[in-house]
């Protein structure tokens, strides 16, 4: 099996209008030039720390710039507006019912980066509140200056909190990482501990849209259909069982999949039962390699 598998570059899958021009959306790429840059502030800043011997602005300075360069490594797999390949761990594999489907696993680098990020925001985010408790601490300030002190060290706290509660959901329920399959009975969505499966027959559209900026294939269920996480699959899909929803947005940038080619696949095996069985093994993946995914 080649470690990347090409999409037929000279059919590429027709970019749909409702997700505008194929190329990275421009707030994506405005936040990732603004952390870079941070990143490159922080070696001057580190640099010129220090040589003066100033230990408590090198290390914030160093702290700054791997928050930025961690936040820069999470939003890297969103740039890419169009890919001409498929990852090699794209693969058919058998779910825990026994059935054998297309397993589209969660990009590996993207939960390092982060658990980096939440790791180096919480020590800076300590950091900093350190830095203003002394500063609090110290004689001769003014009532309204203790005041806007005492205020920003609850915000600091506040942020610390819910930093290390996202650190600690996210190892908890993220420890065999995400996926979204495809095979004969419907489509199975897993992050954080819990799966959705929505099945074929209950799904009464599947069309392009932008969720926080992101291009998404969202499925609509004809009705409201009751929330079914397959077996073993965590804590949270037992609390959610039974919940009520009617849609399911679908990142493909998560999977590292061409957005356009992820959708029209999605959207030929809904309107082609007969083509379903395929998804069992390897003849979907060469499909895919094919770009022959046109739903008419």
């Amino acid at each position: 099996m080649p470690d990347q598998r090409s999409v037929d570059v000279s059919q590429p899958p027709l970019w749909p209008a409702e997700w505008g021009r194929d190329r990275a959306r421009t707030r994506l790429v405005a936040a990732a030039l603004i952390f870079v840059v941070g990143a490159l502030v922080s070696i001057p800043i580190s640099v010129d720390a220090l040589r003066t011997g100033d230990r408590r602005a090198l290390g914030l300075a160093v702290l700054g710039g791997l928050v930025s360069t961690s936040f820069v490594a999470i939003l890297a797999p969103l740039l890419p507006a169009r890919r001409s390949t498929l990852p090699r761990r794209v693969a058919t594999m058998r779910g825990p019912d026994g059935e054998s489907g297309v397993v589209f696993p969660v990009i590996a680098t993207w939960k390092p980066a982060l658990i980096a990020w939440l790791v180096f925001g919480g020590v800076f985010v300590a950091a900093q509140g350190l830095v203003l408790i002394e500063s609090v601490a110290e004689s001769g300030r003014s009532v309204g200056a203790n005041i806007a002190g005492f205020l920003g060290i609850l915000v600091y706290l506040v942020l610390f909190v819910a930093i290390l509660g996202s650190l600690v959901y996210l190892l908890r329920h993220l420890r065999g990482g995400g996926f979204i399959r495809l095979d004969a009975e419907g489509v199975t969505h897993s992050v954080v501990g819990a799966a959705r499966l929505f099945r074929w027959d209950d799904i009464g559209f599947v069309t392009p849209c932008l969720v926080n900026e992101m291009h998404a294939v969202r499925l609509v269920l004809i009705s409201e259909s009751v929330f079914e996480p397959p077996a073993g699959r965590g804590v949270l899909g037992t609390l959610k069982s039974g919940h009520l929803e009617r849609q399911l947005d679908l990142l493909p940038w998560t999977v590292a999949v061409d957005p356009a080619l992820f959708l029209r696949t999605i959207r030929f095996y809904w309107l082609h039962p007969e083509q379903r069985p395929e998804l069992r093994d390897a003849a979907a993946i060469d499909r895919m390699r094919r770009g022959d995914v046109a739903a008419d």
